[in-house]
């Protein structure tokens, strides 16, 4: 169980995320209890969020879900 509100998961070492031509998927349940814009995911090149990033699922102002992803340029959905 995860009930930190502050907090983050983090994984590494997907060695085919960001390389053109490998799919991927991703699953998660989310209950957002506020009006606040926030990156739900966000992946990076390097551990401690540099190198090449990308906010791959946001939610906007509005509550707006966004989706992102990357084929050579941003691809926003």
């Amino acid at each position: 169980t995860f009930s930190n509100r502050t907090g983050y998961f983090q994984i590494q070492n997907l060695v085919l995320l960001g390389t053109r031509n490998h799919s991927y998927s991703m699953a998660l349940w989310i209950h957002p209890n506020s009006q606040q814009a926030s990156i739900i995911i966000h992946v990076s090149a390097l551990s401690g969020g540099g190198g090449w990033c990308l906010p791959m699922l946001s939610i906007r102002h509005g509550n707006r879900l966004v989706a992102s992803s990357w084929s050579g340029n941003l691809v926003t959905i």
